[in-house]
């Protein structure tokens, strides 16, 4: 139980570390995916998918698909939605993430990965 307490505070601190340092923000907030007008915002599609991802079950899927577009967008919006889909994740028990074939350890190498892609050229 201690363990797991000490990951998902390790995995908050990446992530708010994560959006002070890349996206010079206070901390990492949730994306809003529509617009004004009520329209799916073009530079938050990969949000809401990794959203639905979560909401389907399919984690893997989801993150497969994150990697994919930050290997060929690195953008801001991009980055936050990564941000935002592993704070999603680490919201979650410990349960519903074995469930869903997926674990706090991946959580904190995900983040790591996202970390390195953005830092490295």
């Amino acid at each position: 139980m201690y363990t797991n307490d000490y990951i998902m505070r390790q995995i908050a601190m990446l992530s708010q570390i994560l959006g002070r340092v890349l996206l010079q923000k206070s901390s990492a907030a949730t994306t809003d995916i529509i617009d004004a007008r009520g329209h799916l915002a073009s530079d938050k599609y990969l949000a809401y998918q990794l959203q639905k991802g979560i909401s389907q079950g399919r984690i893997n899927e989801a993150e497969n698909l994150l990697f994919e577009v930050i290997e060929q967008d690195k953008s801001a919006a991009n980055l936050q939605a990564a941000l935002d889909f592993y704070e999603r994740l680490d919201a979650l028990s410990d349960e519903t993430l074995q469930a869903r074939g997926f674990s706090r350890e991946e959580i904190m190498e995900g983040l790591a990965a996202v970390h390195k892609h953005y830092t490295t050229r």
